[in-house]
C-alpha cells in the first residue's frame, strides 16, 4: 500500500494515498467508532457541483484565486 505523510495541529500521521481526506480524518478513523453509512454518489457528486460553483462565482467575485479555485477541482468531477 502506498501512503503519504499529511500534517495537523497534532503532528504528522500516514494516510492511504488512494484516500482524498487528511490527517484529521484519518485520525478520527483511529480514535472513534465511525459506522459504516456512506453518502450516494448522487448526494456526493451534488456536493461536487455545489463545491465547484461556489469555487467559480468566489473566483469571479475577486474573493478566491484562480490557483485556489483550481485547487478545489483536483479530484476531477465528469
Amino acid at each position: 500500500m502506498k501512503t503519504r505523510i499529511e500534517t495537523d495541529s497534532m503532528g504528522e500521521i500516514t494516510v492511504d494515498d488512494s484516500k482524498y481526506w487528511g490527517a484529521q480524518t484519518e485520525r478520527s478513523l483511529h480514535h472513534f467508532h465511525i459506522g459504516n453509512d456512506r453518502f450516494s454518489r448522487e448526494m456526493i457528486r451534488a456536493l461536487g457541483i455545489l463545491k465547484k460553483s461556489a469555487a467559480i462565482v468566489n473566483t469571479e467575485l475577486g474573493l478566491l484565486t484562480e490557483d485556489k479555485k483550481n485547487l478545489s477541482f483536483k479530484p476531477r468531477m465528469k
